[in-house]
């Protein structure tokens, strides 16, 4: 399967990357008070191509 735009945002035309989505179970001012709050994040097994504005905007951990 061949992905021509970013799976987070739909933007077509820009470069990807793979990715692991991660899902917060606190949010990002809860974490920045208790750094401990990261202990119950998920992250998604499948791996999503994003472009580099959503790859540094939203939580991810880069596909190896």
């Amino acid at each position: 399967m061949d992905v021509e735009a970013c799976e987070s945002c739909g933007r077509d035309g820009e470069r990807l990357v793979g990715v692991h989505r991660v899902y917060l179970a606190a949010s990002p001012a809860a974490i920045e008070r208790d750094p401990t709050n990261r202990a119950e994040d998920r992250t998604v097994d499948e791996v999503e191509q994003w472009c580099l504005a959503c790859v540094t905007t939203f939580p991810n951990r880069l596909a190896d």
